[in-house]
């Protein structure tokens, strides 16, 4: 879901084909043009996984930066946040359904670009 932006509803609430559509190319342009995309996609692809931890796996993010991408991808249903109520409080964050199969999209595309890519070059 879109924060902030009101959605087009057909007749009974849902939305069109082509709203989805823009959907799917607004986060896909969204990765593609952020830096540390990947690698929080990467990391956050083997299970649900606290932010100091992220921050670790990610060297050289800032925590500001980090901060944002994960508020971001939450925004657009691709990660969830997890509050886990224990004395210290914990947070972790993981992919949803959806980003777990942009994970496997995005694969599929480094496969692609692995086959393909060297032809490129010609």
């Amino acid at each position: 879901m879109v924060t902030g932006k009101r959605q087009k509803a057909n007749g009974n609430g849902h939305r069109s084909a082509e709203s989805r559509a823009g959907h799917s190319w607004r986060i896909l342009r969204m990765i593609a043009g952020r830096a540390w995309s990947g690698r929080l996609l990467r990391a956050l692809d083997h299970g649900p996984t606290r932010f100091n931890r992220l921050k670790e796996s990610m060297r050289g993010v800032s925590a500001k930066t980090l901060s944002s991408l994960l508020r971001l991808y939450a925004d657009q249903g691709v990660v969830v946040r997890h509050v886990i109520s224990e004395r210290p409080l914990r947070v972790e964050y993981s992919l949803t359904q959806m980003g777990r199969e942009l994970v496997e999209a995005l694969n599929e595309l480094i496969d692609w670009e692995t086959r393909w890519g060297k032809r490129s070059g010609k």
